[in-house]
């Protein structure tokens, strides 16, 4: 039986995971159309970089605030984002 931590914990693994991606593509698509490849390019660096501390910010706050954090739970709930993520570019669009 999973209990109430374990299951705060996936949740807010699975958030961690969801506001960084949702971070990142706000950050790399701020480019309106027809913008330079070099552009581009950059706002993708930049947009990876955005995600990547507001991983690192989230999962600090997490083990500072968050005392009862069930570590394992945690990590498969941001790992799942990962997994959906992977699926989702998969799926073949009709056309």
């Amino acid at each position: 039986m999973v209990d109430g931590n374990a299951a705060v914990s996936v949740l807010i693994g699975g958030l961690i995971g969801v506001v960084a991606n949702l971070g990142y593509a706000l950050r790399a698509m701020r480019q309106g159309p027809g913008v330079d490849p070099t552009k581009a390019y950059r706002a993708q660096v930049a947009g990876e970089g955005f995600k990547f501390a507001l991983t690192l910010g989230g999962f600090a706050l997490v083990f500072l605030k968050y005392e009862e954090v069930a570590v394992w739970p945690l990590f498969l709930g941001y790992g799942s984002t990962f997994v959906i993520f992977w699926v989702a570019l998969l799926k073949k669009t009709p056309g």
